[in-house]
């Protein structure tokens, strides 16, 4: 088998930090919907002891802090997604490329671009 052409190798790129994107952000999503829960646990002052609601208290904190700490992800991945769309579109302009090779790259650079232009997370 042929080696990987350096226009599916940089397709391949955006294509897996694309996908560790959309990893991430379902991630945020998961540990915010955790975050209110508690919240709504605690504040609600659901039934027990002194011991349970402080074991919540410090549930909340522990999940707002894994929250941080996966928000802090997305500014570096961002900025690999832009270098590796810049590459894929460098090899873009290799006229040696073959045809389904340039849709399916042209597929990922729309989408990173579009990703790139839309994010809205916190801290990003």
């Amino acid at each position: 088998m042929p080696p990987a052409s350096a226009l599916s190798q940089a397709t391949s790129s955006v294509t897996r930090l694309l996908k560790d994107l959309d990893s991430y952000d379902e991630e945020l999503a998961d540990q915010k919907s955790s975050l209110e829960k508690l919240q709504a646990d605690t504040s609600t002052g659901a039934e027990g002891d002194d011991d349970e609601t402080g074991n919540r208290e410090y549930l909340v904190k522990q999940q707002a802090q894994a929250m941080k700490e996966t928000q802090a992800v997305f500014k570096p991945l961002l900025e690999r997604l832009g270098v590796a769309s810049g590459k894929l579109e460098h090899e873009l302009s290799s006229p040696d490329a073959d045809a389904a090779e340039v849709e399916k790259a042209k597929e990922a650079l729309a989408v990173a671009v579009q990703k790139q232009t839309s994010s809205t997370r916190d801290g990003v």
